[in-house]
C-alpha cells in the first residue's frame, strides 16, 4: 500500500510537471485561450491536481510522517493551497462593469461567459484621475466611487492600482479606462470569491510557518544536512598562495559590491521605485545578492567566495546584453513595496540554485579529474544545505507574487508562462527533499546531476520565458 501510494503520488506529480511544460509551449503556438480551455481550466487537469494532493496526503499518513513536524506541516499546507484553488475554480465569479462620470448608477456586470449578473449594490463613478510623473508618464490611476446599497446607504470608496475596494463580499479593481471630453470612463473588474481566497491564504500562512519550522526542527532534512556538513569540515591550514587568492577575491568582491550598491541606490533615488522592474535591474540584484552571500559565508566555507564572485561576474556580463540600463518609468502596477519583497526572494532563490549548479560542477571535477571522493561527497552536503533555502525562498516568492496579483488583478494565479515555469522550477527542485521516499536522490552523483537539471529549469524560467514564450512577466 505504501509503495503504491508513493508511486501514484510522485508519478502524478511528474505528470503535472510534464503537462505544465507542454502547456507553456502550446500557449506559444495556439494562444492563451486554447490552453486555458483545454488544459488549465479543464476538468481532467483539476482531477490530476487532486490526485497529487490526496495521494500525497495519504502517503504521508501511511508513512507516519506526522512525527516530523515541519515536513508534515509543509505537505499539509500544499494540500490546503490546492484545496483553496479548487474552491476558487468551482465557486468564484469574475466579470467587468463600466461606469462613467455623470452617468446613472450601474449594477450589472458581464461574466467571462457573456452572462449578465447583478450586484447587490449600485456603483457611481464620482471622479476619475490619472496621476502623472514629471515626464508625463502615468504613475497611477484613481477612481472615487459611490457604492449605494439597497437600504439607501452610500459608501464613498477610492479604488486605485494595487488598492482594490471590498464591499459586500465583492472586490472592485481598475481594469481599464478612457478619458474624454465628457469625463472618465472606467472598466471595473468585479471579483467574488468569499471562500477560495481565504482558504488559499490560510495555506500560505501554513507554508510560511512550515518553512520557519524547517530550519529549526532538529529532525528536518536541513538540520541533518547542516550537522553532517559541519562534522565533515575539518580545520586545515591553507597555503599562502590560497590565502592570497582568497584575500584578492574578497577585495574584488567588496569593490564590486560597493559599486553595484551605489548603482542601485542612485537608480532607486532617480526613479523612485525599487530597482527590480526589468531584466537589467534584476540581474544586477542577482549579482548583489551573490556577492553579499559570498562575503558572509566565506569564513566558514571558503569556496562560497569564489562561487559568488563567478556568479556576480556572469550576471554583470549578462546585464550588458539584457537592455534596460537607462532609467525609465515603470507601469503603475509595479509601484508597490511588494515588488521589492517578491523579486528579492525569487532572485536570492535563483542565486542559490545557480550556486548549487556551480558547486555540482566543481564536485564532478574533484571526482573525475582529481579522484577526490571525500571532497565530492562533502560538496554534496554543501548542495543540500543550499537546497533548502533555495526552494523555500522560491516558494515564498511565488506566493508573495500571488498575493500581489490578487491585489492588482483580482486573482492570485493566472497561468502566465513565467508563473508556470517558476512553479515548475520549484517542484523540480523540491523533489530532492524526498530522499526518504526516493533513496536514489541521496547518492552524491545523482544529487549533483539533479542540481544541474534544476539550474537549467531556472535558466529557462528567467531567460527562456522572456525570449521564447513571452507573457505578462516577460519584462522580468
Amino acid at each position: 500500500m505504501r509503495a503504491w501510494l508513493r508511486n501514484v503520488s510522485f508519478g502524478s506529480l511528474a505528470l503535472v510537471i510534464a503537462v505544465l511544460v507542454a502547456a507553456t509551449f502550446y500557449e506559444k503556438f495556439y494562444g492563451t485561450t486554447f490552453v486555458l480551455e483545454n488544459i488549465y481550466n479543464s476538468f481532467w487537469f483539476v482531477i490530476l491536481w487532486a490526485v497529487v494532493a490526496f495521494s500525497g496526503l495519504l502517503y504521508i499518513l501511511v508513512s507516519r510522517m506526522p512525527r516530523m513536524g515541519a515536513t508534515f506541516l509543509l505537505h499539509t499546507a500544499f494540500v490546503v493551497v490546492l484545496a483553496g484553488a479548487g474552491v476558487t475554480f468551482m465557486t468564484a465569479e469574475r466579470g467587468t462593469l463600466c461606469v462613467s462620470e455623470g452617468a446613472p448608477p450601474a449594477s450589472m456586470y458581464e461574466t467571462g461567459k457573456g452572462e449578465l449578473k447583478k450586484l447587490p449594490f449600485r456603483i457611481v463613478l464620482e471622479k476619475f484621475t490619472v496621476e502623472q510623473l514629471e515626464n508625463g508618464q502615468p504613475s497611477g490611476y484613481m477612481a472615487q466611487l459611490g457604492l449605494h446599497d439597497r437600504d439607501g446607504y452610500v459608501k464613498c470608496a477610492t479604488v486605485s492600482m494595487n488598492n482594490p475596494v471590498s464591499y459586500n463580499g465583492y472586490r472592485l479593481y481598475i481594469s481599464g479606462h478612457t478619458v474624454g471630453e465628457m469625463g472618465g470612463v472606467v472598466t471595473l473588474l468585479v471579483a467574488y470569491d468569499p471562500w477560495g481566497t481565504p482558504l488559499t491564504y490560510f495555506g500560505y500562512l501554513l507554508l510560511l510557518l512550515g518553512a520557519v519550522c524547517l530550519f529549526f526542527d532538529k529532525k528536518s532534512g536541513f538540520r541533518k544536512a547542516l550537522s553532517s556538513l559541519h562534522a565533515s569540515l575539518s580545520v586545515s591550514s591553507a597555503g599562502r598562495a590560497r590565502l592570497a587568492m582568497r584575500r584578492c577575491c574578497l577585495i574584488l568582491s567588496k569593490l564590486l559590491f560597493a559599486a553595484i550598491t551605489c548603482m542601485g541606490v542612485c537608480r532607486w533615488i532617480e526613479t523612485g521605485y525599487f530597482p527590480a522592474s526589468n531584466g537589467y535591474e534584476t540581474v544586477l540584484l542577482l549579482a548583489w545578492c551573490a556577492l553579499l552571500a559570498g562575503m558572509l559565508a566565506h569564513r566558514h566555507f571558503p569556496l562560497a567566495l569564489y562561487y559568488s564572485f563567478v556568479l556576480a561576474v556572469v550576471s554583470l556580463i549578462t546585464a550588458l546584453f539584457t537592455g534596460g540600463s537607462s532609467s525609465s518609468s515603470v507601469m503603475p502596477v509595479l509601484r508597490t513595496p511588494l515588488l521589492g519583497v517578491h523579486v528579492a526572494q525569487v532572485i536570492v532563490a535563483y542565486m542559490l540554485l545557480a550556486a548549487m549548479a556551480v558547486n555540482a560542477v566543481v564536485a564532478l571535477w574533484y571526482r573525475y579529474r582529481r579522484g577526490n571522493d571525500a571532497k565530492f561527497e562533502q560538496l554534496a552536503l554543501v548542495g543540500r544545505v543550499l537546497l533548502y533555502p533555495a526552494v523555500i525562498l522560491l516558494m515564498t516568492g511565488i506566493f508573495t507574487g500571488a498575493v500581489w496579483a490578487n491585489l492588482s488583478w483580482g486573482r492570485y494565479w493566472g497561468w502566465d508562462p513565467k508563473e508556470v515555469w517558476a512553479l515548475i522550477t520549484m517542484l523540480v527542485a523540491a523533489v530532492a527533499f524526498h530522499t526518504r521516499s526516493l533513496p536514489f536522490i541521496s547518492r552524491p552523483l545523482v544529487f549533483h546531476l539533479f542540481c544541474i537539471v534544476a539550474f537549467v529549469a531556472m535558466l529557462f524560467t528567467y531567460f527562456g520565458v522572456n525570449y521564447l514564450l513571452g507573457g505578462l512577466h516577460s519584462y522580468a
